[in-house]
């Protein structure tokens, strides 16, 4: 279980435990009914909820006035019906900091109790001293308050108690529970041979001695004993349990031979231990024991170890290197070679590490493989991989690209990420070829000979066959020069190539034509806005970069009578005012703009305000990131779906962001926080 994981149990335990301790806080003593079921409280505030066999029932929670000395009865009376208290459920007596329970000075448990469950009694703080009853035969450390001094009761057949309050099991092999408040040195009995889950967990000790009778130290078993600077794990221990030793202040771990497994976070969050030593004798290591320790840079394994071994940066893999088990914390940069076949559950969790580039070989990534990289910015998942485990990105960096291939299993798993996702091999441009392009009016026209090539960033080719074209929308019964449109779309990228197809009259029967252009005057070529011209000889293609009005554009669709540009910076970089227009005129021909590309006005500080055309459908990424001075957005377009990660970054932080009045509440969601929005700017209508 991840740390973070745990934080939101707490929170789920808090939410629990207002549930049961404020609903009811008008109520006195007798019955009432929450959410259709009964519960009691009793005149000491103790509220019992009733079990499903009619007979028995157990204390839930307290109420407002809750006694300073409390005493369990072994029976309640209800109605004229008597209930046996037969357990003290979850978190009755539990609370965040414990203010509600600090006047309680005793609490007795009558003989009838069997079971206590999880963090029942755990804050009641303020008492002296607690007895477990004969009858109690389920409970665990998590049970217990802290600081008080615990007795079990000598016919307990289940549990037993020493002098100092620490509880164990009847013949004293197991430790459930070490006082947690003494601040003098643990030493643990020699009988003992499993420290149990939690039993030193956030106690004051300032030291502890192993003895070498313990061979199991279960989970977190000294998780948070911060007040411990050393631990020497004697070589009678095989196991060590996950996060048995997690967030110590420990300088120093000596783990001695004949230990066999290690689990995962064992030593997680250890911000003082700079290094540690694998011995030869560990046969297992559960997913990343490490970390979260941001001070480790010295991770070996002893040269014997017939299972592990570790690279120079204190990576450890299998001994024939088949398998990436863990990453040291504190490497910035991992290159996983291609001989590994596999990385481990959790191998990168909680590391520091920047980027990670994965060669091509390795097949599968285990779960939770790079949980919390907080620092994780760059990484590459080869053609090889088939297999990535539940969990892997699981409280990743957000900002972190990941880089794959084409008809790969990273592909179809980041198919929708297209903001996260970054293909190595993306297609580039297109080629059509055509053996017939000349026509006559009314004859079909067919592209059963058109031959579709792709080429992408890795300088391969193929042939596609997948593609589309506008091929329905030509009007072949006029004569004239028409533009057959191939468009080709694969993982998000579209490209578009045109073909010019001339059709010329038929001749009719006394072998004249009818001439499309009967006063046989030559077209005019157009001018764009910014003076450029293009005739019939300059053909436009997607693709194109043109420049209008000092606007400049790239052609990203041509499909008939749909046209589309995409805005991608102005030529005069002096303007505080900008206009994106809703559309220009190219060589004659009306181009939407639908987007603005990333990076388009970057860093421009001249930039005061700037109009966005109301065909406008995204924003590109980081398009106007650094525009410090940007003040005011208005934007026209109600058409708006997608905001790029830092688009609007570092402008003006009082900017007004104005929008159509009906797109108001979803634009508002579209200007996250991952766009560079802050909560100082402000959007209108």
């Amino acid at each position: 279980m991840r740390l973070r994981e745990k934080a939101l149990l707490v929170i789920m335990f808090i939410f629990l435990g207002v549930v049961w301790n404020s609903e009811l806080a008008y109520a006195q003593e007798g019955l009432t009914v929450v959410d259709g079921v009964k519960v009691y409280e009793d005149a000491q505030g103790v509220r019992y909820g009733f079990m499903d066999d009619g007979k028995s029932c157990y204390v839930g929670g307290y109420g407002e006035n809750i006694a300073a000395n409390i005493v369990i009865p072994e029976t309640i009376i209800v109605e004229g019906n008597s209930y046996t208290v037969t357990a003290i459920g979850k978190d009755a007596f539990w609370c965040m900091f414990g203010d509600d329970l600090e006047h309680v000075e005793s609490f007795q448990l009558p003989d009838t109790v069997v079971t206590i469950e999880s963090c029942a009694l755990m804050s009641l703080n303020n008492i002296q001293e607690l007895k477990i009853p004969k009858s109690v035969e389920v409970m665990d450390a998590t049970t217990l308050p802290w600081g008080c001094l615990i007795a079990i009761d000598d016919e307990n057949k289940m549990y037993s108690s020493d002098e100092q309050g620490w509880i164990y099991n009847k013949d004293k092999t197991v430790l459930y529970y070490a006082n947690s408040y003494s601040e003098e040195e643990a030493i643990i009995p020699d009988t003992v041979v499993t420290i149990g889950k939690k039993a030193f967990s956030s106690s004051s000790y300032t030291g502890v001695v192993i003895p070498n009778s313990v061979k199991y130290i279960e989970e977190s078993a000294f998780e948070a004993a911060s007040w411990i600077t050393e631990f020497e794990i004697p070589s009678s221990v095989l196991e060590i349990g996950e996060y048995a030793f997690s967030i110590t202040n420990a300088e120093r771990i000596i783990l001695n031979e004949g230990l066999k497994a290690i689990g995962n976070g064992a030593f997680g969050f250890d911000a003082l231990l700079t290094e540690i030593t694998i011995p030869a004798s560990v046969e297992t290591i559960d997913g990343n024991p490490f970390g979260g320790c941001t001070s480790l840079t010295k991770i070996e394994v002893a040269s014997a170890n017939q299972n592990f071994c570790a690279d120079e940066d204190g990576n450890i893999y299998s001994k024939n290197k088949l398998e990436f088990v863990c990453a040291n914390p504190t490497v910035k940069k991992v290159d996983v070679a291609s001989s590994v076949k596999k990385i481990s559950d959790s191998a990168f969790s909680d590391c520091l590490v920047e980027e990670i580039m994965i060669e091509d070989g390795v097949t599968e990534i285990g779960a939770g493989c790079f949980s919390n990289c907080e620092s994780l910015t760059k990484l590459t998942i080869p053609k090889s991989v088939n297999s990535i485990g539940f969990a892997a990105f699981e409280w990743v960096n957000p900002d972190i690209m990941i880089y794959g291939y084409r008809n790969s299993y990273a592909a179809e798993c980041f198919a929708e990420e297209t903001d996260a996702f970054v293909l190595l091999d993306a297609l580039t441009s297109i080629k059509a070829n055509k053996t017939k392009t000349a026509y006559v009016t009314g004859e079909t026209l067919n592209v059963n000979d058109l031959v579709v090539t792709a080429t992408y960033a890795d300088n391969t080719k193929q042939t596609v066959t997948n593609y589309t074209t506008n091929v329905s929308q030509i009007d072949m019964n006029t004569a004239g020069k028409k533009e057959l449109v191939v468009t080709y779309k694969e993982y998000g990228v579209e490209k578009q190539v045109m073909i010019p197809i001339m059709v010329t009259q038929k001749q009719n029967t006394s072998g004249s034509t009818d001439s499309p252009n009967s006063n046989n005057n030559p077209e005019t070529p157009s001018t764009p806005e910014g003076g450029q011209t293009t005739d019939d000889s300059q053909k436009i293609e997607v693709g194109m970069a043109v420049t209008v009005a000092g606007g400049k554009y790239k052609v990203t669709k041509i499909n008939g009578t749909i046209r589309e540009v995409v805005y991608e910076g102005i030529n005069n970089g002096n303007k505080s005012s900008i206009t994106i227009p809703a559309t220009v005129q190219i060589n004659g021909g009306t181009y939407k703009v639908t987007e603005i590309a990333p990076k388009a006005f970057k860093n421009n500080s001249k930039i005061k305000s700037v109009t966005i055309g109301k065909n406008v459908k995204k924003i590109g990424k980081e398009a106007f990131s650094g525009c410090k001075n940007l003040k005011k957005i208005t934007i026209k377009s109600s058409l708006l779906k997608n905001i790029g990660k830092n688009a609007i970054k570092n402008i003006n932080k009082n900017a007004t962001i104005k929008v159509p009045k009906k797109q108001l509440s979803k634009y508002k969601k579209l200007f996250k926080s991952k766009t560079g929005y802050k909560k100082s700017m402000k959007i209108k209508k």
